[in-house]
């Protein structure tokens, strides 16, 4: 009974696939069309061509909303031709505000200057324009090129045992240029008699039987060459800047001595006497003059383009004849070690150049 129904079913749908094939075909499929009324296809093609008609036929409407869209159109057309001059005005503003903002936190890096506007420079006073500016660099203004030197002294030895001495003199000096100069030196050592003598030399003199053989120092003349190869700058505080320079010398000359004839008890060979018997062996060798080596160095100071301060140090070296007790003639070497300070004045005043 069941199988009867399925094949009744089954053949019922193989008629309804043969008579209606669109019903079962794909859009696309090469099926033929549905069958139908003509008349229907007749309307149907009616209203396709009344759509056409509608899609070329513009839409319909008043005048005046025609004209009120052609001034909107145009309208738009005008803001947007004006919106590149607007475009233009909003990028100067803010061109103007980055330049004010640059303006108000722009940063001056040190040694640099900010640009100013020429008439503000021209306005502006020399002073104006260096007051507040620090050098790193100070331009050299002492130069002792082709220049004088001339320097009073004062001076003190107190490198003997049992006498000290003073001394005062003069050296003028002409530098070839800033390295190298030639200087002569005298210097006067007043003989001061006792007030020469050191503590030891007293307790000798008061007490002892034997007594130092004590020579002075009364003149000393040099010829030294100085070389000056350290130079620099001092600056004392917000004031000013000084220069200074380091030098080496080194020369020979003359030395003139006089033994103390008191302290050796000699009346003879003393004051008046010495005149009467010089001549004599005990007498001949009390006044000298020697031959002298000297070598040293100092430290000069210049506040200007004239003016400036020495500080000396120098060793003076020499041999002088000693008349001994058994009548013979020794050699003694004997060494000064002067300290100086003197003020330095070089001429011309003003500074030579190299195209003077």
């Amino acid at each position: 009974m069941i199988r009867n129904r399925l094949m009744f079913l089954a053949a019922l749908l193989l008629a309804l696939f043969v008579i209606t094939p669109s019903a079962f075909a794909a859009p696309g499929d090469g099926a033929p069309p549905p069958m139908g009324d003509d008349d229907d296809d007749d309307d149907d093609d009616d209203d396709d061509d009344d759509d056409d008609d509608d899609r070329r036929r513009p839409p319909m409407g008043d005048d005046d909303d025609d004209d009120d869209d052609d001034r909107t159109t145009s309208g738009d057309y005008e803001e947007e031709e004006e919106s590149p001059s607007s475009d233009s005005q909003s990028e100067g503003e803010s061109e103007e505000d980055e330049e004010s903002l640059n303006d108000r936190y722009r940063v001056v890096a040190p040694g640099e200057e900010e640009e100013e506007e020429p008439e503000a420079k021209k306005s502006r006073p020399v002073e104006d324009k260096r007051r507040g500016i620090v050098k790193v660099i100070q331009k050299k203004f002492f130069l002792k090129y082709r220049r004088l030197e001339v320097t009073p002294h004062v001076g003190y030895i107190g490198n003997d045992n049992f006498i000290r001495r003073f001394a005062v003199g003069a050296s003028i000096g002409y530098h070839f240029n800033d390295l190298f100069s030639m200087e002569t030196t005298l210097s006067y050592l007043p003989d001061l008699n006792e007030n020469d003598y050191k503590a030891l030399t007293k307790q000798f003199k008061d007490g002892s039987e034997v007594v130092p053989d004590i020579s002075k120092v009364i003149f000393l003349g040099v010829v030294n060459a100085a070389v000056s190869p350290i130079y620099g700058k001092v600056e004392l505080g917000n004031l000013r800047i000084i220069n200074y320079d380091l030098y080496f010398s080194a020369g020979i000359g003359v030395a003139y001595s006089e033994d103390d004839t008191e302290i050796i008890e000699q009346p003879e060979c003393s004051g008046d006497q010495y005149a009467i018997n010089k001549d004599t062996e005990a007498c001949r060798y009390v006044k000298q003059w020697h031959f002298v080596s000297n070598a040293g160095g100092g430290f000069r100071v210049v506040f200007n383009e004239w003016i400036g301060v020495r500080l000396d140090a120098r060793g003076y070296t020499h041999i002088e004849q000693v008349y001994r007790e058994q009548g013979d003639i020794g050699l003694e070497m004997k060494q000064n070690f002067m300290i100086s300070l003197g003020a330095s004045f070089f001429f011309p005043p003003r500074a030579r150049t190299t195209q003077d």
